[in-house]
């Protein structure tokens, strides 16, 4: 007895055998059975399974994206969830017309395989591609998996219209056999062109590059215009290096009293810097003003040892050109002790006269206040101490409506809000909520 009917009385051999394959294959209604039309039936219906198990692996893997959101990819994915919606239930719906097509056709024997198979392709198939097309519009070179769901659904597609105008061609008209092939020619360009995109991808059209490993996403500073990547942490930060700026002499060979602003005036760059030996025994022309920050006005290798960034034998370190703080602390370290300075009393050789009896740092330095409206110097440091370590840290992230307050509806990654707190170049933010990317630019 058969499983599927355990309580059915078994049918003759060569019934059951002729019925088998009448259902399997394109026979019954007067159709004449081959002998390669179960294989032949065996071959789509296990392609068709394949291709609706890519379908779920699809989903997970753009689901899986909007955990992650290390990318601008994640981003854009995370912004569009009824993409992720309709690629699982339409592929649950291929799932069932499997189950359909197994009762019917091998249980009761009916010869439904065709119209069952050009069901699923209706109703589950196609509208799978439509929404794996957007996955993978939105996730450029990064959605390989839904890359390939998409591209078996579209070859699954053409190789079945190709069938059907084989099979069945002494019973369409000339109508049907026109659709038939402009259908099959039509989904084999579609799968020429995903596959042309997913060569070239879009991650260069958002300015925004692509971090294959998918641990760290890419945070652009554009005070620098320059990119760091960051992970997603509710515990620790992400500790960014930023490159140094040198010259075409190579890192920069100091003596014990040169300052920041005579070597590199008002930066906010990072510079390679030698410093001499014996500077601690060595009297110097130039002060030592600050602990951790320093004014720009004090010696770049003293503040070097006394930062610990190297040592009284001399070496090469990385000074860091940022904001200053409205007043400067003494503090000993490293065998001496630094002076201090209150934000007004700057000295006249880093501030120039401006009509009006305002002061303002000179060359392109950017103007800060303080909270009493005092301005605020530059000042340096090295990236050597926690209270002047510079890192980004990405906290978490929430998706927005799309017609939320700034958000750009053609721009989907804006609607991703993130809460960040952020340490570079004197810029420090706590807690701040802020979108990612920004209306009418790239990310």
């Amino acid at each position: 007895e058969r499983p599927c009917t355990p309580s059915s009385r078994p049918m003759p051999g060569g019934a059951a055998a002729k019925a088998g394959e009448e259902a399997w294959g394109e026979g019954g209604g007067g159709v004449a059975y081959y002998w390669y039309d179960r294989p032949m039936a065996a071959a789509f219906i296990l392609w068709a399974v394949v291709d609706n198990a890519l379908s779920y692996a699809a989903f997970f893997a753009a689901n899986g994206a909007s955990d992650r959101m290390y990318t601008i990819v994640d981003a854009q994915l995370a912004a569009a969830p009824w993409a992720r919606l309709g690629l699982i239930i339409f592929a649950s719906l291929g799932s069932l017309v499997f189950a359909v097509m197994v009762v019917l056709s091998e249980c009761l024997k009916l010869p439904l395989y065709h119209e069952l198979m050009n069901t699923r392709v209706y109703i589950s198939m196609m509208p799978c591609v439509l929404f794996n097309c957007v996955i993978v519009f939105l996730g450029g070179q990064t959605m390989g998996i839904p890359l390939a769901s998409l591209v078996s659904s579209l070859l699954f597609a053409s190789v079945w219209c190709i069938h059907v105008r084989l099979r069945w061609a002494f019973q369409l008209n000339t109508c049907s056999k026109v659709v038939l092939d402009m259908t099959a020619f039509v989904v084999a360009l579609l799968c020429i062109f995903a596959l042309v995109f997913f060569a070239t991808g879009q991650s260069d059209e958002v300015d925004c590059p692509y971090v294959p490993d998918a641990a760290l996403m890419p945070v652009r500073f554009p005070l620098f215009g320059q990119w760091f990547c960051a992970a997603w942490s509710l515990s620790e930060p992400t500790y960014v290096q930023r490159a140094p700026v040198n010259d075409a002499r190579g890192p920069r060979t100091l003596t014990c009293s040169d300052t920041f602003l005579s070597e590199f005036g008002t930066s906010l760059d990072p510079h390679t810097v030698i410093c001499p030996q014996g500077c601690l025994l060595q009297s110097t022309a130039a002060p030592l003003i600050g602990c951790g920050i320093y004014t720009l006005d004090s010696s770049i290798c003293l503040a070097a040892m006394h930062a610990g960034a190297v040592t009284n034998d001399g070496g090469r370190a990385v000074v860091y050109g940022r904001l200053g703080v409205s007043n400067f602390r003494s503090c000993s370290a490293n065998a001496f002790t630094s002076s201090g300075r209150s934000g007004d009393g700057l000295g006249a050789q880093d501030m120039v006269s401006r009509t009006g009896g305002g002061r303002r740092l000179d060359a392109t330095a950017p103007l800060l206040l303080s909270s009493l409206g005092s301005r605020v110097p530059q000042a340096f440091h090295f990236n050597t101490q926690a209270e002047t370590r510079e890192f980004i840290w990405l906290k978490s992230w929430r998706a927005l409506p799309s017609d939320a307050p700034g958000v750009d509806a053609e721009r989907s990654w804006t609607q991703i809000e993130a809460t960040i707190s952020v340490r570079v170049a004197g810029i420090e933010l706590q807690d701040e909520r802020l979108l990612l990317g920004a209306p009418g630019a790239a990310p």
